[in-house]
């Protein structure tokens, strides 16, 4: 799935409690509604979390783009660790990194945030990098010996035939 040297980011596969969250749109559909739309007092953007005591510890109200959806785990001391972003206006993950080709090519927009910075941003963590570089299997399979659980995806996202560029590892790489 990875060729020797592709750039990519590999982390701990952390096992908890998933957690998304996103804005959904909701046009005014009753009469009422509709005056409040006119007069500016509806609000057709509402939060949608999997965890909303964790929405507001992290405060994704005021923090969380519309047209974002990120995913993420929840640890056992609550603390909300960030793994993909999820662009719904393009319909793509978010890059990890962008180098001089990929900023000209024409499939990637230059204005679209990078996932690190996004996060940043939002003041909540990513789940830890455990590498960052080129991919290599003897690499990946020492990670493993380390850790139970990796994933590994590239720093400029890529669809295949099969759908979205990731690997999930539970044990030696092949």
């Amino acid at each position: 799935m990875f060729y020797e040297n592709e750039p990519v980011y590999i982390t701990e596969h952390l096992f908890g409690e998933q957690f998304t969250a996103y804005w959904l749109y909701h046009a005014p559909k009753g009469f009422w509604e509709k005056i409040k739309d006119i007069i500016g007092l509806y609000d057709a953007w509402k939060l949608f979390s999997s965890n909303n005591p964790i929405a507001e510890k992290y405060n994704l109200k005021d923090k969380l783009m519309k047209g974002l959806r990120i995913f993420g785990v929840i640890g056992t001391d609550d603390t909300l660790y960030i793994d993909d972003i999820y662009d719904m206006n393009t319909g793509k993950y978010l890059d990890y990194y962008r180098d001089s080709y990929s900023i000209g090519n024409e499939n990637i927009g230059n204005d679209t945030p990078l996932f690190p910075v996004v996060c940043y941003g939002m003041e909540i963590d990513r789940v830890p990098e455990i590498y960052v570089g080129s991919y290599n299997k003897k690499l990946v399979n020492n990670f493993l010996s380390i850790y139970k659980s990796l994933i590994v995806k590239p720093m400029i996202e890529k669809e295949t035939p099969a759908g979205r560029k990731i690997l999930v590892l539970n044990d030696k790489a092949e």
